[in-house]
């Protein structure tokens, strides 16, 4: 029955040692996806298209659209940096839960 006991407890061990390492392999995809794609979008914010200057006649226009595009930036910034964090944060609870259920 101890035997038993003993094969039970490491076969278990075995099962969230793999969901563990796939939830580090996932972990790590959803991060190198999350960089590419911030890596992508910083891409196209610093590429200024060539474009003939032509007269601006609202300032004041231009000058809202201009403002209202950096707070766009900031807040695709700020999202990004929210979803690693969740994602981070999830990653450690895991890990925890992993840890607890090893003990």
């Amino acid at each position: 029955m101890q035997a038993d006991l003993e094969e039970s407890k490491t076969q278990e061990n075995a099962k969230l040692r793999t969901t563990l390492q796939e939830m580090q392999l996932e972990f790590q995809e959803s991060k190198a996806l999350l960089i590419k794609e911030r890596e992508s979008i910083k891409k196209e914010a610093e590429q200024v298209p060539t474009i003939q200057e032509v007269p601006v006649i609202d300032n004041e226009l231009v000058n809202k659209l201009t403002a209202e595009n950096e707070m766009l930036k900031v807040k695709l910034f700020m999202h990004c940096y929210f979803l690693l964090n969740e994602l981070s944060s999830w990653y450690r609870a895991c890990q925890m839960t992993v840890c607890v259920l090893l003990l």
